[in-house]
């Protein structure tokens, strides 16, 4: 019976045990998940507040991007206008020195012709 009734004790105290641990857990669970969301709420309220020097900070990135990009469009139509004015005076500058030998070369085959007809009326004389 000794045996017995201590074991019966043990088995008493472990479930006593078991239970005011499970109780402090609980309890314990339960106070951490109210500390938990009033930490939520507090940190909420706070980001609420903060976010709007956050917001003020990226409007004026932005703000300093777009005046970047800005920027550099003006930038690249200058270029191409800059780019534009100089490809036609270079064509200009071509069509003006082809005409030039152009001309050159019609006063050539001119003078070709002329000698070869002076050449023609010579032979024609020295064959009569």
């Amino acid at each position: 019976m000794k045996g017995s009734s201590i074991r019966f004790m043990i088995s008493i105290t472990a479930a006593l045990i078991a239970v005011s641990v499970f109780l402090s857990v609980a309890g314990c669970g339960g106070k951490k998940a109210e500390q938990q969301s009033g930490n939520q709420q507090k940190a909420q309220g706070k980001q609420q507040t903060s976010d709007k020097p956050i917001d003020s900070a990226l409007k004026e990135q932005m703000n300093m991007y777009k005046d970047i990009k800005q920027y550099e469009f003006k930038e690249s139509e200058k270029l191409q206008k800059a780019n534009k004015t100089q490809l036609k005076k270079l064509q200009q500058n071509r069509s003006e020195s082809q005409s030039k030998t152009s001309t050159n070369s019609n006063k050539k085959t001119e003078q070709k012709d002329t000698s070869n007809k002076e050449k023609g009326t010579s032979k024609q004389k020295e064959d009569q």
